[in-house]
Order: C-alpha cells, then sequence, then structure tokens
C-alpha cells in the first residue's frame, strides 16, 4: 500500500506540474516526453535491476545470508549507474539524430526540446539510482522508506519549488521546467542515498530481525 500509494502521489504530482509547465510555454510539456524518449532505451535497461534487486533480497533474507542481501543492492546500483552514464554519454551525442527519428520538428520546437534536454538528460543516471534504493527497501519489506522518497521527490522537492519559481522570478523561462526536474532528482537521490548508507550500517551494527550481519565465504 505505502508504494502504491507514493506512486499515486508522484503520478497525481507530475500532472499538477505539468499544468505549470505550460504556462511557462506551450511546448514544454512535450518537450520533457520527448527527451525522456532520447534515451529511453538506456533507461529501461537501467531501471530494471531493481525488479531483479527486490527478488534477490528476499531470498537471501529467507536464507539468512543478511551479507549476500546486503551485496545484492551493492551489485544492483553499480549496475544501474555503470549502464546509465554510459547511456548518457551516448545519448548526448545521438540527441540530434534521435529528434529527426521521433519526429518532424519546427526550429521552435526543436529549440525547446534540446534547452530542456540539456538538464533532463541527467534524470537517467538519477531515477536509475533511486530505483536500485528503492529496490533494496522494498526488499528488506521498509516500503514506507519508499513512499517518502516518492513524496520528497515530488511533493516537497519539485511542486512547490517550480510554483515559486514560476511565481517570483521574472520573465517565465521555460528552462525553470528543466533546472527542477535536475533540481528534485539530484536531490532525492542525494537524500535516497544518505538513507541507503543509515540503513546499510544500521543492518550491519544491529542485524534484521533474527539475522546478524556477518560476511560468509
Amino acid at each position: 500500500i505505502p508504494v502504491f500509494l507514493g506512486k499515486f502521489l508522484f503520478n497525481m504530482g507530475k500532472v499538477v506540474i505539468n499544468g505549470i509547465a505550460l504556462m511557462y510555454h506551450y511546448y514544454v510539456v512535450a518537450a520533457l516526453g520527448i527527451s525522456a524518449r532520447i534515451f529511453g532505451f538506456f533507461a529501461g535497461i537501467a531501471n530494471v535491476f531493481h525488479e531483479t534487486e527486490m527478488a534477490v533480497v528476499s531470498i537471501n533474507i529467507g536464507y539468512k545470508r543478511l551479507d549476500r542481501a546486503v551485496k545484492s543492492f551493492y551489485i544492483a546500483i553499480t549496475y544501474a549507474a555503470i549502464v546509465s552514464i554510459i547511456g548518457l554519454i551516448i545519448s548526448w551525442f545521438m540527441r540530434a539524430p534521435m529528434l529527426n527519428i521521433l519526429g518532424d520538428f519546427n526550429n521552435e520546437q526543436r529549440y525547446v526540446i534540446l534547452e530542456i534536454y540539456n538538464y533532463e538528460q541527467f534524470s537517467l543516471v538519477f531515477s536509475a539510482l533511486i530505483s536500485a534504493i528503492s529496490g533494496m527497501f522494498i526488499g528488506f519489506k521498509k516500503t514506507k522508506v519508499v513512499f517518502w522518497i516518492n513524496i520528497i521527490r515530488v511533493v516537497f522537492l519539485r511542486l512547490p519549488v517550480l510554483w515559486l519559481m514560476y511565481t517570483f522570478l521574472p520573465g517565465e523561462n521555460f528552462r525553470d521546467v528543466g533546472f527542477v526536474m535536475f533540481f528534485s532528482n539530484s536531490l532525492t537521490t542525494l537524500i535516497a542515498g544518505v538513507m541507503a548508507i543509515r540503513f546499510i550500517y544500521t543492518l550491519k551494527t544491529y542485524g534484521y530481525q533474527d539475522l546478524i550481519y556477518q560476511k560468509i565465504t
């Protein structure tokens, strides 16, 4: 229920954000979607590791191998980081040809898309890392943590910041939308990373349920 509710509120927040984004420029929302399609292939690969991670963590807890459960997280986040960073680099050089494949855009539309992409491209890496961290918490049945990660990302760090920038900054620059996406994703990744480090420290120090962290060769 916490995971479902968190994703529901996350998507509801995105609807409100899209409404504000449209007030900046008629094409900003479409530019966000097209930007995601440019690196969509790599995002699909980078975000798939958490599904296996959740299962492997749960299996190792069942086998009373807390050390392997933690190691599963290290492996998953490493793979996600490698794939997403490589994808970020390749997608940057392929962004112009990909636009030609995705549609017939006029000069104004191409300009808006590429300006938004300058910020949105980093969500490829941030989303992959957040996904891997969330997979670990779900594997350990800490679903409330995932709920708060989703809420922090949109409700606290994205929606209020975008509204404040639209209300108080002059000029209504559509790049503000891209910046807010970068700001919320990067800060959420940092917060989730701190949560993960603290949780792993707790596991190694106090164990998990009736399990003690002990490396077994």
